[in-house]
């Protein structure tokens, strides 16, 4: 996609690359935006950034289900519209300075991440180990 991804007037989710080895890759040299509709927000398979230029704006809350490759590129995310990572992405590859999401990430899963995020310039990845399960009981 060189230009924005729009699924506004969809009345149900949307998978992009759903096939095995589909990927969607976003290659614009101007910022580009991922708009949808609330109720049903797109879902990615495999997703490239790629960005010659601008960054990827989310303005509708956006999961990759499978692997993300940030080569460069920034993408900003917020509260309303979050970034979610499904418990198929094991690791976000080529994250760096010019490469990562700037803004709340949300990882499905339970093994041991490393969140591919950054701000202003400056990548700075959060890890975290998998967590354990912890039980409790009531006092009796």
């Amino acid at each position: 996609f060189g230009g924005d991804i729009l699924t506004d007037s969809s009345t149900t989710a949307i998978t992009f690359a759903n096939s095995g080895a589909g990927f969607v890759t976003l290659n614009g040299n101007t910022t580009q935006q991922i708009r949808g509709h609330l109720l049903f927000p797109p879902v990615i398979r495999r997703m490239i950034v790629d960005k010659p230029g601008g960054d990827v704006r989310l303005n509708v809350p956006v999961t990759v289900s499978h692997s993300l490759n940030l080569t460069p590129g920034i993408v900003y995310s917020n509260a309303a519209n979050l970034f979610t990572l499904g418990s198929s992405v094991a690791t976000v590859t080529n994250v760096s300075n010019t490469s990562y999401v700037e803004g709340p990430v949300r990882k499905i899963g339970n093994a041991a991440f490393t969140f591919p995020v950054g701000a202003n310039g400056v990548y700075r990845p959060i890890g975290m180990t998998a967590p354990s399960i912890l039980s409790a009981r009531p006092p009796k």
